[in-house]
Formats: C-alpha cells, sequence, structure tokens
C-alpha cells in the first residue's frame, strides 16, 4: 500500500482488508483522503472451465450463469449508487461502464474480466444518502466479495457445510479438507464483514448477492470436468454435490447452554478457534473470539474446560442455514457454580 498527499493506492487484497479495518475504526477520513485503484491488479473476475467440450467455447448453460452474475453486479451497483437494486435504475451508460468484458485465452475456456475500471467507476459516482465513509466501506465490499478470493471461498464453506459431508470416501474427504482449509483464513475477514453489515446495511445485501452470484456459476457449469473461480478449483464431483444442495437463507441466532470443548485452535491470526459440543444433544459447533478483550477474559474459562472435560456455560451468535451455524461467535464463559 503507498499512502502519498491524501492518496492511498491500493495493491493488494490485504490492503483493501487494512483500509476497511480503518475506515470502520475512524482512522481514516474519506473526505480528505482519495483511495485509488489504480494498483488493483487482483481486481478481475477470473474462470477456467477444463472439459472435452471447453476448447475456447461456452455452453448457453455456461453464458446464463455469467450473465447472471452480471446482472446481481448491476443490482448491487444500483443499490449503493440509487438506494434501489432494481436494475432499471441504472442508465444505458451506466450500464456500460460497469459491464465486464471477457478475454478468451488458449486451451481450456479461460475466461478473464478485467474489473479495476468498474471499482474505480463506483467510488467515482456520488452516493444517494449515503456517508463518504459509508460509501468507501461499500465500494471495498463491493471489490472484494464479487472480484477479490473471498466470494467464492464463502459459498464454497457455507454450501459444503450445508451438505454434512464425512470424510469416508475420497470425494468426501476432498469436500472436507476444502471447508478445513478456508475456515481458518475466514475468521478475521468475517468478523470485519460482520462490522462493516452492522455499521452499513448494505453490505449485507453485497455478500448475499455476491454468494447467490457465485451459485450461478457453479449451478450452470454443466459438463466440466474441473471449474476453477478466482483460483479455486473444484472438480466434477463437487459441483454435483453443490449442484444438488438447496439454497436456504442464513438467519441470526444465539445459542446458550452448557458446552464441553473438544478443541481449541490458537493459530488463528483474529484470536483463536473453540470447538464446543452441547451437552445432552447431538450439536458442535466451531465459533471464534474475535475480540482481545473477550479472549483474554474467558480464556482460562476454556482452558479449564479444555483439560477437566467438564461443561461451561457458553452464550454463542451465528447465522444459522439449515442446522448448520456459520461465522460462530463467543460473547460469554463462565464456569457453572455448584
Amino acid at each position: 500500500m503507498i499512502e502519498s498527499s491524501g492518496r492511498v493506492f491500493i495493491e493488494t487484497q490485504d490492503d483493501a482488508w487494512d483500509i476497511l479495518k480503518r475506515l470502520l475504526e475512524n482512522k481514516i477520513d474519506p473526505d480528505k483522503t482519495v483511495i485509488d485503484f489504480s494498483k488493483s491488479d487482483w481486481i478481475n473476475f477470473h474462470l477456467n472451465y477444463k472439459g472435452s467440450i471447453f476448447k475456447q467455447t461456452l455452453t448457453p448453460s455456461v453464458m446464463s450463469g455469467i450473465v447472471e452474475y452480471q446482472r446481481l453486479l448491476y443490482q448491487v451497483i444500483a443499490l449503493v449508487t440509487k438506494g434501489d437494486p432494481k436494475v432499471t435504475r441504472l442508465t444505458d451508460v451506466e450500464k456500460e461502464t460497469f459491464e465486464l468484458v471477457f478475454k478468451v485465452n488458449e486451451g481450456s475456456t479461460d475466461l478473464l474480466a478485467r474489473a479495476q475500471e468498474v471499482i474505480d467507476a463506483i467510488s467515482g459516482k456520488v452516493f444517494d444518502n449515503m456517508t463518504s465513509a459509508h460509501k468507501m466501506i461499500c465500494v471495498l465490499a463491493i471489490a472484494l466479495m464479487f472480484f477479490g478470493h473471498l466470494g467464492f471461498q464463502t459459498y464454497l464453506e457455507n454450501n459444503l457445510e450445508l451438505s454434512k459431508i464425512s470424510a469416508q470416501t475420497g470425494r468426501d474427504k476432498q469436500l472436507t479438507d476444502i471447508i478445513q482449509q478456508l475456515a481458518p483464513s475466514r475468521a478475521e475477514k468475517a468478523k470485519l464483514l460482520d462490522e462493516a453489515s452492522e455499521a452499513v446495511p448494505q453490505v449485507q445485501d453485497i455478500r448475499d448477492k455476491s454468494e447467490e452470484a457465485f451459485e450461478g456459476i457453479v449451478k450452470t457449469a454443466g459438463g466440466v470436468d474441473e471449474l476453477s473461480v478466482q483460483g479455486v478449483r473444484v472438480g466434477a464431483e463437487t459441483i454435483r454435490t453443490l449442484t444438488q444442495t438447496t439454497r436456504r437463507q442464513a438467519k441470526k441466532v444465539t445459542l446458550r447452554g452448557r458446552f464441553t470443548v473438544s478443541n481449541v485452535d490458537t493459530k488463528v491470526k483474529s484470536g483463536f478457534l473453540i470447538r464446543f459440543d452441547k451437552v445432552g444433544e447431538d450439536l458442535s459447533i466451531t465459533a471464534n473470539i474475535a475480540d482481545a478483550l473477550l479472549a483474554e477474559r474467558y480464556r482460562k474459562v476454556i482452558e479449564r474446560a479444555t483439560f477437566s472435560k467438564r461443561p461451561i456455560n457458553v452464550v454463542i451468535t451465528a447465522r444459522q442455514v439449515g442446522n448448520s451455524y456459520l461465522d460462530a461467535k463467543v460473547l460469554k464463559a463462565s464456569t457453572p457454580r455448584k
């Protein structure tokens, strides 16, 4: 990241996350600071379809998924700039400005759309009924969720968890490996997005539309041997599993009760992850303590529970989708009174 004379040049995705964090902490005055995306080469949309029918060609099904992705991108742009998600609120000139143009490379069907100018164009617009800080938070959320790594990773993790996969077969282990690889890296970013969603409600809409857009890409990828989205590769078996998953809306819930602690992962940058098992019920949930003060306050309670295997009282907040709990966070942990 380069900062010079009131201008901040975002070069990497980590830079974008850092700017988002500083905005939420009021450490940047967007009225006096220009966020510049001209060096953000990572802002793109990359698809690669491998299979016997994909030799620099596209099927109607695949094209429909890409068209749907563009439509949902239009929707979030209309939402943040016009206050209304209807695509018809955008003029023909605006639609042309925000349209993704794909380059098809040789070999398998490899599609790349540079979106840096799209994000620049969004950040240069006047947003209706929105402060400069809230506007920039929305622009960063669109860049990160639609054109960074996290959007597709979030879709994968949420939907692979929904299918309740066990590692009993090679195929199943492939899916659980994907989930395990993604979960630790998402904790800190998910916390930032939760904070952003609380500060600017439109951010949650951006997250939801992003997941819906990637779902459209996956569920129209019939006939592929392998699909790569934003550099994350999934095979035909994974795609079939995802295609069979029925999309369900998440709702925020608070869980209270007695839990035992079966595992603690302290290697997560955002804090540490704890696996809780609810006493008397077939419920296991992995939750994060990302807040440093909460982590320090409840560390001894959780450590004692880990070694003693005795239950503790826990309050957890999470997003529930079906019987799965996502982005779970510990709000309180205490030792039961005798």
